[in-house]
């Protein structure tokens, strides 16, 4: 049944893709002595995007299963546990890898640039290599020192970070979708967050009217300058649909972001191959 629903997704073209393969340099491949004199870390540009297109390759598989399982959690939610527990799987795995992606195209931005990108912490020195360092210092290059990119692909750089893979509306996918799963509890998608009971610290007044109350149905509070406060969610609900919805539609715009670059960049444009029959 999964199968069955992921080759009808296939077909109805319901995953956005990459057309693209690489162009082999081979083992023995060195690089003329002109780039190396001039811009000797674009050499790394052909791994980069190999790195992104096997990415993508991982994500549309990701997005299929989560489309599939997604499906069959409709039609039958009392089906079993495990269904619900491969959707949630499959929407982590893709969370995590769009983030991955993107942290790789900032990778390929840098040798693009020759790595003159100044993205040294100024207070720490150490250099952080991130899509948002690379989205909010790229406009501190001199681009006079990188004359291999011109003028218009600067801009179309620059317009496809920002309208492409930074997109506001989406921006919550990683902040409160991703972060929380990492790093916290997991966020509320198609079920309840994890609630946790706090306690708050109270007044001298306020611990000596709890221990009254508290006296009066025949338990000991003293000493406990604590109330409980009622259990609360760690982290925010939200609606599974609308998820799956944004997390498609955000690949779409990554997909049509990368085409951009790479038929309109010069140096990427040579390190590819496009398939032709979509």
């Amino acid at each position: 049944m999964v199968y069955d629903l992921i080759n009808s997704n296939i077909r109805d073209n319901k995953v956005s893709g990459l057309n693209y393969k690489v162009k082999e340099k081979g083992i023995f491949y060195r690089a003329d002595k002109n780039i190396l004199n001039k811009r000797k870390y674009t050499v790394n540009i052909n791994a980069w995007i190999e790195e992104i297109i096997y990415a993508q390759n991982i994500i549309v598989e990701e997005l299929l299963y989560l489309l599939a399982y997604q499906e069959i959690y409709k039609s039958d939610k009392t089906i079993s546990k495990y269904v619900f527990t491969e959707k949630e799987r499959y929407l982590k795995l893709v969370v995590y890898d769009l983030f991955s992606i993107r942290e790789k195209l900032a990778y390929l931005i840098y040798e693009l640039f020759d790595r003159k990108i100044d993205l040294r912490n100024r207070y720490k020195g150490n250099l952080q290599i991130s899509f948002n360092n690379i989205y909010n210092k790229i406009d501190t290059i001199c681009i006079e020192k990188v004359n291999w990119i011109n003028n218009d692909e600067f801009k179309l750089l620059k317009n496809v970070l920002t309208d492409n893979f930074n997109y506001e509306k989406y921006r919550y996918i990683f902040k409160d979708i991703r972060h929380p799963f990492t790093h916290r509890s997991n966020p509320g998608i198609g079920c309840l967050p994890l609630y946790s009971v706090d306690y708050q610290y109270v007044d001298d007044n306020t611990q000596k009217m709890i221990e009254e109350f508290d006296k009066k149905l025949g338990l000991n509070s003293e000493g406990k300058r604590y109330r409980i406060v009622s259990p609360k969610p760690k982290e925010k609900q939200f609606d599974n649909d609308k998820v799956i919805e944004d997390i498609l539609n955000m690949w779409s715009l990554f997909v049509e972001g990368f085409e951009s670059l790479f038929n309109n960049i010069l140096l990427l444009k040579e390190e590819i191959i496009e398939f032709k029959d979509k």
